[in-house]
């Protein structure tokens, strides 16, 4: 009976243990991009960068990460002197799941903290907020390192004051070598839009 359970036990667990095994997730990301953002019925320019950071344990397909971003709109959208700055981070874990050779689907949530400032010279508006983002994203090997994504997530903000926002996004990133990728991600909701460039280190 015993043995039977333990037969049970590693038959479960072995499509877990092939799982992340298409790709290496242990990576640092440097991320660099431009987006646009609808306020009212304009839609105003800004830039962004920031660094992403991942670990994938060898015994259970789990990743967990950690990002920070910060971003600013262009001096010449805003009326003189004036400045909008963002920041933000978080953590958070995904599961991956390999249902055949060369596919990855990543489910996952994470807890993070933005902040917004705007206004002129010492008279600015910060806004703060916690939020809490699940989703999942997909990864598909076309052919010998060239990997191509897609993913939607659901961001809920707890101050009021930020709009809770569904996401897209598609991407594609090239691993020349083991050591580094290159990469281009589409990120876009129904009020804003953004375009990244990426350089992946993997450990």
């Amino acid at each position: 009976m015993k043995r039977n359970v333990v037969i049970g036990v590693l038959l479960l667990l072995s499509p877990l243990a092939q799982a992340g095994k298409n790709y290496n997730y242990s990576s640092i990301d440097i991320i660099g991009g431009l987006y646009d953002l609808e306020v009212g019925d304009r839609r105003i320019d800004g830039k962004h960068y920031g660094a992403a950071a991942r670990y994938e344990f060898s015994v259970v397909p789990i990743v967990i990460g950690g990002a920070v971003s910060k971003g600013d709109i262009n001096s010449n959208e805003l009326v003189n002197n004036a400045e909008s700055k963002s920041f933000s981070y978080s953590v958070g874990a995904k599961f991956v799941w390999s249902p055949m050779e060369r596919l990855d689907f990543l489910p996952g949530i994470s807890i993070g903290r933005a902040e917004d400032t705007s206004g002129i010279g010492s008279s600015k508006i910060k806004l703060k907020s916690t939020y809490y983002r699940y989703g999942i994203d997909s990864r598909f090997d076309v052919y010998q390192g060239l990997w191509l994504s897609a993913g939607v997530g659901r961001d809920n903000y707890k101050n009021k004051l930020f709009s809770n926002r569904t996401s897209y996004k598609i991407g594609v990133d090239y691993k020349p070598a083991d050591q580094w990728a290159l990469g281009y991600e589409r990120v876009w909701s129904s009020k804003q839009s953004t375009n990244n460039l990426f350089v992946r280190f993997f450990y």
